[in-house]
Order: C-alpha cells, then structure tokens, then sequence
C-alpha cells in the first residue's frame, strides 16, 4: 500500500521518522535551549532532510546501497548545518544527538520495512 503511493509512502515516513527522532532531539539538544524550541528543531530538521532524501536523492543512483549510503549521510549532515544556520553553534552533544536519531530511525525503518514488505 504505502509503495504503491508515494505520498502516502512519505507522510507516513516523516511521521514516523518524527515520532523516533524526537526522544534524541528532546533529550540530546542542550537544555540550554527551550523545550518548545527543542521540539520545533526536530519538526523543521526532518522538514528540511526528509523530502530531500525520500524524492530527490533516489533520482542520482542506481545502486540502492550508494543511494543508502548517500541519503544516510545528509540526513544528519543536513540537520546539523540547517540548525548550525537558523539556531547558532551546535554543540558536539547536539551533533551526536542529531547521528544518534538518524540512525536509530534508519534502523527502525529498515526493520519495518523487512517485516511488511
């Protein structure tokens, strides 16, 4: 159902991607920054990352692992640069905050994607 319809297949993903990163980016940001604010960055990172990888990345690759690979690797790469620009430095923590969620989200949804396909 969800491959068969695109957009269906990415509102469901930001969605989730959302729900499972938001833990990494609550706790891991600094506190220095307000928890409204800290649950706004998570939002708008995904906002930012997550069209970019689900709809234009797979265009440049024949090799799903290259694409893997490359989408893997601007999704946090992203989230920090864009947060470094609208919110001010990011703090190594925050960086790794940030690694931590993408990975565990790619990871959830790999394995969801083993299990219904």
């Amino acid at each position: 159902l969800l491959a068969a319809d695109p957009m269906n297949f990415f509102l469901v993903g930001l969605t989730l991607t959302i729900l499972l990163e938001f833990p990494f980016y609550f706790y891991g940001l600094e506190p220095r920054r307000p928890a409204r604010q800290r649950r706004l960055i998570c939002l708008l990172a995904n906002l930012v990352s997550y069209p970019v990888v689900i709809f234009i990345l797979p265009g440049f690759f024949s090799s799903y692992n290259a694409y893997l690979a490359v989408a893997e690797t601007f999704a946090p790469l992203s989230e920090i640069l864009w947060l470094q620009v609208v919110a001010g430095p990011v703090t190594r923590r925050e960086g790794l905050a940030i690694i931590a969620a993408n990975l565990f989200s790619w990871l959830f949804g790999s394995w969801l994607l083993r299990f219904t396909s």
